[in-house]
């Protein structure tokens, strides 16, 4: 079992990945065997091992990320600020309402 930290929202993502990715090796078996069923998650199984490493390191750093308030002081969403009026990044919205 892979464990997801829930901190980046990738959960939902990740699954119909998942998903998608064993029922294309599911459909590419020439004949529906025990043995053959078994080749077929192997197969998944290792090639969904980079993804899933790469899903849980990149939650594991956002988690310690906001969760360390002088890193998180330094991401990009409190250096350069967000345009709130048109969602555009890096441009830092006064108060005034302009």
């Amino acid at each position: 079992m892979v464990v997801i930290l829930k901190d980046r929202g990738q959960g939902l993502g990740n699954a119909i990945t998942d998903v998608a990715e064993l029922q294309t090796r599911l459909q590419s078996m020439t004949e529906h065997s025990p043995a053959e069923l078994g080749r077929a998650v192997q197969e998944y199984e290792k090639a969904m091992w980079s993804t899933w490493l790469e899903a849980v390191m990149g939650n594991l750093e956002n988690t310690l990320a906001i969760h360390d308030w002088e890193l998180l002081r330094k991401s990009p969403i409190f250096v350069k600020g967000v345009d709130v009026r048109d969602g555009e990044e890096g441009t830092k919205v006064s108060g005034d309402g302009e």
